[in-house]
């Protein structure tokens, strides 16, 4: 979904971002991350609040940027996964540190 966002934005960079951009710039990220929030629930019995808040602030940044141009949308999104990305790092990292 996030790819297919990225090429819509490529092809119109500066058209206004719509329902459809945002769904695939933040809800394919969002959908990612809810089942692998459950994967490693059902797995390991842990829970993510870095995740959680990862796609709160996904479903935010989704609503906001329906006002905005696509490629302001795809920055946005990609500065957010990116951030995610870290913070999810860290935390997995402080975990097995103290599971040690």
């Amino acid at each position: 979904m996030l790819a297919v966002g990225y090429e819509l934005t490529i092809e119109h960079p500066l058209a206004q971002a719509t329902t459809v951009l945002s769904l695939l710039l933040f809800g394919g990220p969002l959908l990612y991350l809810g089942l692998q929030t459950w994967y490693l629930r059902a797995l390991t019995g842990q829970f993510s609040r870095s995740r959680l808040a990862g796609a709160a602030v996904l479903v935010v940044a989704g609503v906001v940027t329906w006002m905005l141009p696509s490629v302001l949308a795809l920055a946005i999104s990609t500065v957010l996964l990116a951030l995610l990305a870290i913070r999810v790092t860290l935390e997995s990292r402080q975990a097995s540190r103290s599971a040690v």
